[in-house]
């Protein structure tokens, strides 16, 4: 499931481009709602993970319910729900949702024992641990192959982000999370039987505030996953490079400048070099961040960045939306709706994106993925604030 995820996740028309580019006009991707889309999921719809979840060869979803702020406890809160794709763009539950309490749940998953079926491991605001759900030959999630494993020491958990890779390349998942307020990010490799123990050396420093977003990619070519995460607090963005034994260091001018309050990154090739690029959003400013690999790990602003929007946004997603071979992004902002930059030859994005509306409120969490099957990719986003997941499909 972890690698099958695009990461990984808006502008409205009118909105001033950093980068433009006459060689391409952009052009409005027609969407529409897949049948039963949205789908109800409960308050603080967080981000949508896609991959096989139910060994059919089909898409799934898994997405939390994480919270409440403020106000009495909404009973649909605190939960992990795994959605069953029909091949087709329509989905349903597969099993119960798996209760963790409220807390901003964060999720992934993958293969984590081995037994050839996905398992799903959860984190929460206010927990220095992960909680690892193990799938069983019923297809089931059952609380008694339910395990908890510490991500960090201390008194201040504070957990924005869980990934699940395999950052030691030894064929077994490991899980990463960032820890806001210890700066720090978290390893824990796994045995491939269902256990996680932290890495040597971890938590390992990762820059002021870490949150969301948490993307892993081998950046300099060196065969081996590495990591980036916005620093909320700290004005930057980091990259770590990793060992391939489950330790990481800061890349050459790492922390690298990303504007005031990044809190969300993205990974893709959006020049086209075959280097994954860093894309940065900001919550507070209407802004965003593209980051170029130069190789070795190092990262400077691509011509035109920051591109500067009319519309703060969220969640990014890199892919190819139209098919065309060139790299787009896809964004969330607050409002019923989402954009889409269409890249252009040079690497660039052309003024002008194209907005698609969502039927939900505050799609900042975005997924991009053909889950009808039909060549095209289609769109899938966490609504904030509807509690509630849209299946867009391309026609």
């Amino acid at each position: 499931m972890a690698a099958a995820i695009v990461v990984a996740a808006a502008l409205m028309a009118g909105c001033r481009s950093g980068v433009a580019d006459p060689d391409r006009s952009p052009r409005s991707p027609h969407f529409q709602p897949a049948p039963g889309s949205p789908i109800a999921v409960g308050p603080m719809a967080g981000a949508v993970r896609v991959g096989d979840v139910n060994g059919d060869g089909r898409d799934d979803l898994v997405v939390t319910s994480g919270a409440v702020s403020g106000g009495e406890p909404d009973p649909g809160a605190g939960f992990v729900h795994v959605l069953a794709g029909d091949g087709r763009g329509g989905f349903r539950a597969l099993v119960p949702p798996l209760a963790e309490g409220i807390g901003g749940l964060k999720a992934d998953a993958g293969d984590f024992d081995g037994d050839g079926r996905c398992d799903v491991v959860v984190g929460a605001h206010d927990k220095a641990a992960v909680a690892l759900w193990l799938q069983d030959e019923r297809g089931r999630f059952r609380p008694e192959r339910r395990a908890s494993f510490e991500t960090l020491g201390g008194t201040r958990p504070h957990t924005h982000s869980v990934v699940a890779a395999d950052v030691t390349g030894d064929g077994r998942l490991d899980v990463l999370t960032t820890n806001a307020d210890d700066d720090s990010v978290s390893i824990l490799l796994g045995d491939g039987a269902g256990g996680l123990a932290p890495a040597p050396g971890s938590p390992f420093p990762a820059g002021r505030h870490p949150y969301e977003g948490l993307c892993v990619a081998d950046l300099d070519g060196d065969g081996r996953l590495d990591v980036v995460v916005p620093n909320l607090h700290g004005r930057s963005v980091t990259a770590l490079l990793g060992d391939g034994r489950g330790g990481f260091r800061f890349a050459p001018g790492s922390p690298i400048a990303a504007g005031d309050r990044p809190g969300f990154t993205a990974l893709g090739d959006v020049d086209g070099d075959g280097l994954p690029d860093i894309v940065a959003t900001h919550d507070d400013d209407p802004i965003v961040h593209v980051l170029r690999n130069e190789g070795g790990g190092r990262f400077r602003p691509a011509p035109g960045s920051p591109i500067v929007l009319d519309e703060t946004v969220w969640g990014a997603a890199v892919a190819d939306v139209d098919a065309d071979g060139r790299a787009d992004l896809v964004l969330g902002p607050r409002g019923g709706h989402l954009f889409v930059l269409f890249g252009g030859a040079r690497g660039g994005f052309p003024a002008g994106p194209a907005r698609v509306p969502v039927s939900g409120r505050a799609p900042g969490n975005v997924a991009v993925a053909d889950v009808d099957r039909d060549g095209r990719p289609d769109l899938v986003t966490g609504n904030y604030e509807s509690g509630n997941v849209s299946v867009l499909l391309q026609r």
